[in-house]
């Protein structure tokens, strides 16, 4: 599976990235919205890792730009923060799981297993 993991600090993308390798799955780093924008093109991600506290576009605003690009309406958006977040921007942005800092191996887990992965609880 190709994912994508969108996150400002870059120790944090790369260990998050080296994770998802070790499962198998086939990963890149965004370090900022407009850098994702322009790699999932080529890339085609199937999950989207989205941190929301992004410099210059936050994480809202790239999940709703993601639904727009060819290709990319059904992937599953993952949102990740330390923060609450705030419910009306959550559900503007179409994200489909929320994943609280510090994310747990068991919550990747389970959301890169699910069988109907959008169907999962927030």
């Amino acid at each position: 599976m190709n994912i994508l993991v969108v996150e400002d600090v870059p120790d944090v993308a790369a260990t998050f990235a080296a994770l998802l390798r070790a499962y198998g799955h086939r990963t890149q780093v965004a370090l900022d919205g407009s850098s994702a924008l322009a790699m999932v093109r080529e890339f085609k991600p199937h999950t989207v890792f989205i941190d929301v506290c992004l410099p210059g576009m936050d994480g809202y605003e790239l999940a709703r730009r993601l639904r727009g690009v060819p290709g990319l309406a059904d992937a599953l958006l993952v949102s990740v923060s330390g923060n609450d977040l705030d419910d009306d921007k959550w559900r503007e942005a179409t994200l489909d799981k929320h994943l609280q800092k510090p994310v747990t191996v068991d919550a990747l887990v389970e959301i890169l297993n699910a069988k109907e992965p959008h169907k999962l609880s927030r």
